[in-house]
């Protein structure tokens, strides 16, 4: 799907930092560590860096992010990335915090491919439950999921797009609620969170709340004073899906990015 002989066009134009405020983020790679983990480009060297995996899309110049089927995976994953991580970690009790994007799923590696485009990731839960937010691509339907835990989930469609359509959307948190606006879908009512205590266990999960229905989590009873983990977003091409082919893979184009913290 990616040629390699198509590299050596793309390594003459100027990085996606030249077009792009990358100042608050790292990069990780679909390319392993040796250490057990990915390859992660930070600051200041993502200013100025592309491979075949991440690189301006000379037609638009958008930064475009290639993922194989075959990439290595993060501890915490069983699925490949090209993504960009941003550096700033937030408190998800305090403050309005939103990252808006303009991104397209340019290539997929089968008809009924998922994509995650954007995420609000938590701190110090292993795993792809830590994802409490995340924004995903299937088979041209771009889906919202919020996440506790447990991993359970409570999912809503917020617009169809095809392959290569360019998507709009927001993630805003806002203290302890999420909300995802795309823009065929700008009335996504926000969805409350709360954290919890596990008296057993003496751990404090993230666990969702809507419209006043209680969790999976009966046991769970609501902590004052709990002080909640780091929150960071992250945005670009978490190909849900895994293969042999390093030739097969995912591309997603972003051709603006922002956000922004408030509190």
């Amino acid at each position: 799907m990616f040629p390699l002989i198509l590299f050596a066009a793309l390594a003459a134009a100027q990085p996606p930092g030249s077009f792009f405020n990358l100042t608050t983020f790292g990069l990780q790679l679909p390319l392993s560590n040796g250490k057990g983990g990915v390859t992660q480009i930070l600051q200041p060297a993502l200013n100025s860096y592309s491979s075949a995996y991440f690189y301006t899309d000379p037609k638009d110049q958008s930064m475009a992010f290639w993922c194989p089927e075959n990439g290595a995976t993060t501890s915490g994953s069983s699925f490949p990335r090209s993504e960009l991580r941003e550096e700033i970690d937030f408190d998800l009790s305090a403050g309005r915090h939103v990252i808006n994007a303009t991104v397209a799923v340019a290539a997929a590696n089968s008809t009924t491919a998922s994509v995650t485009i954007g995420q609000a990731h938590v701190d110090g839960i292993s795993g792809h439950c830590s994802i409490f937010v995340e924004l995903m691509w299937t088979s041209g339907t771009v889906i919202a999921h919020l996440r506790d835990k447990a991993c359970n989930n409570v999912n809503r469609a917020v617009g169809k797009y095809a392959l290569g359509e360019w998507i709009s959307y927001a993630i805003i948190v806002d203290g302890n609620t999420a909300q995802i606006l795309t823009d065929k879908d700008d009335t996504m009512t926000p969805y409350a969170y709360t954290w919890l205590k596990e008296s057993t266990q003496g751990a404090s999960p993230l666990c969702p709340r809507r419209g006043g229905v209680a969790s999976a989590f009966h046991s769970l009873t609501p902590t004052t004073g709990t002080t909640t983990s780091a929150v960071y977003f992250k945005a670009g091409n978490y190909l849900q899906s895994t293969g042999s082919s390093g030739s097969r893979g995912s591309i997603v184009k972003i051709k603006a990015l922002s956000t922004s913290h408030a509190g």
